[in-house]
């Protein structure tokens, strides 16, 4: 068996839908152990979007806390 060591690919485009969320996403994947991202909303309707699509994505599964209209998310360790 051979193997070779090769420069790192510049990442591929994105394919298909890309949830407009996606920068929230990037960050928490940025997060170190034991760190929490804060996200802020300016309304009620923004609040309960932002939340349940935290509550929902599936690769990494998050953890999310509440406190007003401040939503605290963390990947699942």
């Amino acid at each position: 068996m051979r193997t070779k060591t090769v420069d790192t690919l510049p990442p591929l485009p994105r394919r298909g839908r890309v949830s407009q969320y996606q920068p929230v996403y990037d960050q928490l994947r940025a997060l170190g152990p034991n760190q929490w991202l804060e996200v802020t909303c300016d309304n009620a309707a923004e609040f309960k979007k932002v939340l349940t699509s935290l509550r929902t994505h599936t690769n990494p599964r998050l953890r999310t806390r509440t406190t007003g209209m401040v939503i605290y998310a963390q990947p699942r360790g």
